[in-house]
């Protein structure tokens, strides 16, 4: 089995959570994604007892903003305007196909949820940059085939 580029890990947004149309995050730089739980535990007499927590998914990452982006990209404008109106997101993170494996073979979370955390820098004698923190609510889909 031949190793998965991690180029081909994109996230996927959109506002509507009926029939998504999902378009990419613009010149997507790294991404890092996650699932956590809590667990609590309970000591008794008879040995100690421990219990799951919810969920929770988050997505993170960093991107290079442009101007003219493609009719299938996110900007990082999008990102802010999303943030600030606390707007609830359709989301896929996943591998794309390639010769070898199906899309989402190696990487797959899906859900909607919403953008907690989004900023742009702009240092001087670099480009414009933003990272992004998407922060699942509800269930977190990890199997590409349902």
């Amino acid at each position: 089995m031949a190793e998965k580029q991690a180029n081909l890990v994109t996230l996927s947004l959109d506002d509507d959570l009926v029939s998504p149309d999902y378009r990419t995050l613009v010149c997507e730089e790294s991404s890092d994604a996650g699932v956590t739980s809590s667990a609590t535990s309970t000591q008794t007499k008879c040995g100690t007892f421990s219990a799951p927590g919810t969920p929770e998914g988050t997505i993170s990452g960093t991107g290079v903003t442009k101007v003219n982006i493609e009719a299938d990209e996110i900007s990082g404008q999008q990102l802010l305007d999303w943030a600030n109106n606390n707007t609830k997101l359709a989301a896929v993170y996943q591998d794309a196909a390639d010769g070898d494996s199906s899309a989402g073979a190696a990487v797959y979370m899906a859900g909607q949820g919403y953008l907690s955390d989004v900023r742009q820098t702009s240092a001087s004698g670099d480009v414009i940059k933003y990272s992004f923190t998407f922060t699942f609510s509800g269930a977190i889909d990890t199997n590409p085939a349902s």
